[in-house]
C-alpha cells in the first residue's frame, strides 16, 4: 500500500476528487464514511467523517444535475 503495509490518502483531497469526477461526467462513486474516522478499522486516512458525508453529497447531486442538463 501507499503507507509501506498499508493503505495510504489524505482524506482533504474527498470533496475535490469526487467534485471533479461528477463534473466530468462519473455516474457512481465510492466513498467509505465513518462516525470517527481515526478510529476506522481500515482505510483511516481515506475515510470521510459521516456528519460531513450529507453536505458533501448535496453539492454532487447539484454538479451533477448540471452536467446532466448540458448533456440533455
Amino acid at each position: 500500500g501507499g503507507a509501506g503495509t498499508a493503505s495510504s490518502g489524505e482524506r482533504k483531497f474527498i470533496p475535490t476528487l469526487a467534485k471533479a469526477a461528477v463534473a466530468a461526467g462519473c455516474q457512481v462513486l465510492f466513498i467509505e464514511s465513518h462516525p470517527e474516522p481515526a478510529k476506522a478499522k481500515s482505510d483511516k486516512d481515506t475515510v470521510y467523517p459521516i456528519d460531513e458525508l450529507a453536505q458533501l453529497l448535496e453539492l454532487l447531486v447539484k454538479i451533477y444535475d448540471v452536467v446532466q442538463e448540458r448533456h440533455s
